[in-house]
């Protein structure tokens, strides 16, 4: 174990793995029999969350292995040694220790003790990642995630076509739709960052196919607010080239992806099958921007669910002000609200570990109360901060892709609940913190 964590090869190689498989896995098809669908099709061990024990999956099993031989073999002290990343960790305690003086105050199952625990191994997590950007590059951490994410991404392609348990025009629906939809909208944005900050070749063109491949999944997901992200980060994209053209500063990767787009377009309006692509986009838009009607598949109201949300967490968090419900209680709270007695609005199932309020900031407003609002509105904040100390460097474009990106995070934030419980967030502020 010495020799590994004194040998830099070894030791970048393992790097490369934690980062890999973690990416892997946001973007994997969702079980076939979760769907309901009827399909003797199984997925093979490589398609799947491998998962150790229950909740520890090989990655975090693998990384928690890297911090035992470092706290045993080495000098944990290294990982401590940017003032910014560490009070940055020391916000991500917070809101662990919170999650656990919830749980024990509401007496909620032990279950969410090991939720709020996790959450303490994402603030180690996210140390590491600031060392290990510094010491082998902010450029191989993204190249290595991002690779995590094309490989998870085309897996999940190639079963939605194989299964096809669901089409819209001519493109199959991605076998999950808010979870790999949300991770393919915000790393558009993630992509275009690397396409900034490249060092190589090679930085370019993972940015460029991980962009390409993430569009065209993301056009399959069914996510709206995916598509949103999508958006901002397609707007980063062009303005970065346009700068690049502009400024002529490596103006050969940026003519390269113009002439890709080009030759894109003129296949779409020249093509059957292009002709065939632009309708089935028309679709996926009316069905998720247009009027109801116009849709293949119903919205079913899931607008005015998620805004029904913002009500009736209101009304928990007044009820429940210091310390919240808990992360297990909120389906019992929302239930015993009069916005759900008024509307009905709750499509989730009645499980407490799964039902949430599909927004990261409304889940620890109700889990945690008014500090976990403060917390989490903290670790934006700081994070939003640290991007734009990272970026502004580059000038107006710098500027410009900050806000992008700050505002598909709040995006992700008001679509899932797991942006502050997953590494996907505290992975992006770690690169942003090592760029000032």
């Amino acid at each position: 174990m010495v020799k590994i964590l004194k040998n830099s090869k070894i030791e970048k190689f393992i790097v490369f793995l934690i980062i890999f498989i973690s990416a892997y896995n946001y973007v994997l098809p969702v079980d076939v029999f979760a769907l309901n669908l009827n399909t003797s099709i199984t997925f093979p061990f490589w398609a799947k969350k491998i998962e150790i024990i229950h909740g520890v999956f090989i990655h975090e099993a693998l990384f928690l292995s890297y911090l035992v031989g470092l706290f045993l073999f080495s000098s944990p002290s290294k990982f401590l040694q940017d003032h910014n990343a560490n009070n940055y960790a020391t916000i991500i305690f917070g809101l662990c220790c919170l999650g656990i003086a919830s749980t024990l105050i509401n007496f909620q199952p032990i279950f969410d003790i090991f939720e709020a625990c996790r959450i303490g191994i994402l603030a180690m997590l996210f140390l590491s990642y600031v060392y290990w950007a510094k010491k082998f590059g902010a450029t191989f951490l993204l190249r290595s995630f991002l690779l995590g994410i094309v490989f998870s991404t085309s897996i999940n392609l190639y079963f939605s076509y194989i299964i096809m348990w669901n089409k819209v025009g001519i493109f199959p629906v991605l076998l999950g739709q808010n979870g790999p939809g949300g991770t393919l909208g915000f790393i558009i944005g993630i992509a275009a960052w690397l396409f900034l900050i490249r060092k190589t070749r090679v930085d370019g063109w993972i940015a460029i196919i991980t962009t390409i491949i993430a569009c065209f999944a993301l056009m399959t997901s069914f996510s709206k607010l995916g598509l949103l992200m999508g958006f901002f980060g397609i707007i980063a994209w062009i303005a970065i080239i346009i700068n690049e053209v502009f400024s002529r500063r490596k103006v050969q990767s940026s003519i390269t992806i113009i002439s890709i787009v080009v030759l894109f377009i003129f296949f779409l309006i020249n093509s059957k099958k292009g002709l065939e692509i632009i309708e089935s986009a028309k679709i996926v838009y009316y069905q998720k921007f247009g009027a109801e009607d116009e849709g293949i598949i119903s919205i079913n109201g899931s607008d005015e669910e998620r805004v029904s949300y913002y009500y009736g967490v209101s009304e928990i968090l007044f009820r429940n002000p210091m310390f919240g419900v808990g992360y297990s209680g909120f389906i019992g709270a929302i239930l015993e609200t009069n916005t759900f007695k008024r509307t009905g609005y709750f499509t989730e199932d009645l499980s407490p570990q799964s039902s949430n309020p599909h927004n990261a900031f409304l889940y620890y407003i109700s889990a945690n109360g008014i500090p976990g609002l403060l917390i989490t509105i903290l670790l934006f904040y700081r994070f939003s901060r640290m991007l734009l100390f990272g970026l502004k460097k580059y000038g107006k474009i710098g500027y410009v892709v900050w806000i992008l990106i700050s505002v598909a995070t709040i995006i992700h934030a008001n679509t899932l609940p797991t942006l502050f419980n997953t590494d996907i967030f505290y992975f992006s502020a770690a690169i942003a913190c090592t760029q000032h």
